[in-house]
């Protein structure tokens, strides 16, 4: 979002803003479709265990890098972040995405490896 903090306006700079309508959630909206980088990370682990090529795919292998990076970036930045997608995997309906998570976990570098199986073991 970006807008006039005395109005609460949306700003014309925006992409999507609409003279007619400033005040329109589309007219306030800078940015769409970020992605959570906790979430993200989690399913990077997950994808990397159902590659067709096998867990040990280049793709697989690159998907746990990816994965490796953003939880060290935000095990620093923000580690709540982490904890709030741990709770959502183990909420989430495809009851073997945990499962594949932990196991695609356990080949990543040391360091990153303990904080991925810790937060995903919580209770």
């Amino acid at each position: 979002l970006r807008v006039d903090p005395a109005t609460g306006d949306g700003v014309d700079g925006n992409p999507f803003f609409d003279a007619l309508a400033p005040r329109a959630p589309r007219s306030r909206t800078w940015m769409l479709g970020l992605r959570n980088p906790a979430r993200f990370a989690l399913h990077k682990l997950a994808i990397a265990i159902r590659r067709a090529g096998g867990d040990t795919s280049i793709k697989a292998d690159k998907d746990r890098r990816q994965a490796s990076a953003l939880l060290a970036a935000l095990e620093e930045l923000q580690p709540g972040a982490i904890d709030l997608a741990s709770e959502a995997a183990r909420a989430h309906h495809d009851k073997g995405f945990v499962r594949d998570v932990l196991l695609s976990a356990k080949r990543l570098p040391g360091d990153t490896r303990a904080l991925a199986l810790a937060r995903l073991r919580r209770d």
